[in-house]
């Protein structure tokens, strides 16, 4: 995410770079700040702080560079003696993958059928209200791990976020100057299904 960053001034960001990333990254100052007020022209911001304490030249760090096949990315980064992967992608395919998840008080636990469900429902519901969800998950390994698949399994899901990718007030008067003039329009994405039904009824 090294290509995104938020600027501007005061409390209210200005995004450059990918819009999804961008708002991963607001998530982050948020949660870091725990409450204190941010100022977006400034270096004293938590996803900085993050990225200075693990740079891209960091000693042992590798990306796995997001794929349509995949429809995730993961990074590797070190830990004191110990490697940390970070994935983040298309919940479902992300979700797949994880055997653990963390909980609100950091607890691990085994990922069980009741649970895998209610994750599962979660992602519908998101999807349904056309959100662009995204499962963020980790895993600890005691070697520099290279190749991708094995990279990620056996995670630990972090938690889910949705993301939402407002329509542009002028596309649906011109799905139907398309549609009065004859014109079957049709919709090609990569998100979820139910997110893509979701969106075209918008």
């Amino acid at each position: 995410m090294a290509k995104t960053n938020l600027v501007g001034s005061g409390n209210t960001p200005v995004y450059t770079g990918n819009d999804t990333e961008c708002g991963l990254l607001v998530m982050a100052n948020t949660l870091g700040a725990k409450g204190k007020s941010l100022d977006y022209a400034s270096e004293d911001q938590p996803y900085k702080d993050i990225r200075r304490k693990y740079p891209e030249n960091q000693e042992g760090r590798k990306q796995f560079t997001f794929s349509s096949d995949r429809k995730r990315m993961s990074t590797r980064i070190k830990v004191g003696d110990k490697y940390r992967i970070f994935t983040k992608g298309a919940a479902e395919m992300v979700l797949d993958l994880c055997t653990k998840r963390m909980m609100p008080d950091g607890s691990i636990e085994t990922f069980d059928t009741a649970a895998r469900a209610e994750v599962k429902k979660v992602i519908s519901n998101f999807a349904d209200e056309a959100l662009r969800t995204i499962c963020l998950a980790y895993r600890e390994t005691d070697k520099a791990v290279e190749d991708v698949a094995e990279a990620e399994q056996d995670l630990t899901m972090i938690g889910l976020v949705g993301i939402e990718d407002p329509v542009r007030v002028e596309v649906p008067d011109a799905i139907k100057d398309c549609q009065d003039a004859g014109i079957v329009v049709r919709m090609v994405t990569g998100d979820n299904m139910q997110t893509a039904a979701a969106i075209a009824k918008k």
